[in-house]
């Protein structure tokens, strides 16, 4: 529990650093992938140990990008349910996963890799009820970049943002009732600030959720 208690500290530090980094520097990211690298570069960088074997010998990596929900997604509309194994629906993704060690050092590669449903089914999710979480942080992304031209349009805009930014932070919370991630965080990256638009979407942000302010552009023009 120490070793996973230290990963998760570095993650919260991480992702203060990038929050930080964003607030006066926004203009170096240009996409959602932008701000996840940064991260994902950052942790590589402050957990080395992050670089394990598996059961089966072979180096493995803690930290990851789009790694698969153990469950298949209702995300129909603006609502998020867990969807039946057999329906139609597919699986959802975590923009960025950081795995418990002790599932990757007592799992096979195609295990942990968590691509196949039913194998998935089989190993991940059993493990998770015995041993606790799988995933030790989950993390989703959002960035807005630029504003809505008319005041119109901007509000019914973000009210659709903060629609899907919900859902991304509800996949998350359900993904922690279930069991199968120990922390999660919804990050929602805007470089538009305002009084009205804070008030806006105050009320909105999941309790999972953070919103982290970028500064204007220099020359006052948008980003498009």
């Amino acid at each position: 529990m120490e070793d996973e208690s230290r990963i998760i500290q570095v993650v919260d530090k991480s992702v203060e650093s990038v929050c930080e980094e964003f607030r006066f520097h926004s203009t170096r990211f240009y996409t959602e992938n932008d701000i996840v690298c940064r991260l994902y570069s950052l942790l590589r960088d402050a957990l080395p140990d992050a670089i394990m074997n598996d059961v089966d010998s072979n180096s493995q990596s803690l930290i990851h990008m789009e790694y698969p929900t153990p469950f298949k997604c209702d995300m129909e509309g603006n609502r998020f349910v867990v969807a039946d194994p057999d329906s139609r629906f597919r699986r959802g993704h975590y923009d960025l996963a950081v795995l418990n060690p002790k599932f990757v050092r007592t799992h096979s590669y195609t295990e942990a890799y968590g691509q196949k449903f039913s194998q998935c089914r089989e190993t991940i999710i059993p493990w998770s009820e015995a041993n606790g979480p799988f995933i030790l942080y989950g993390l989703e992304f959002m960035l807005r970049r630029k504003p809505e031209n008319k005041q119109r349009d901007r509000w019914n805009a973000w009210d659709n943002r903060m629609a899907e930014f919900w859902q991304d932070c509800e996949k998350l919370r359900i993904s922690r009732e279930l069991g199968f991630i120990r922390k999660t965080k919804g990050l929602f990256f805007i470089r538009e600030r305002s009084e009205g638009l804070e008030r806006r979407i105050a009320s909105k942000v999941p309790t999972n959720g953070v919103i982290c302010w970028g500064e204007q552009l220099q020359d006052g023009k948008d980003s498009r």
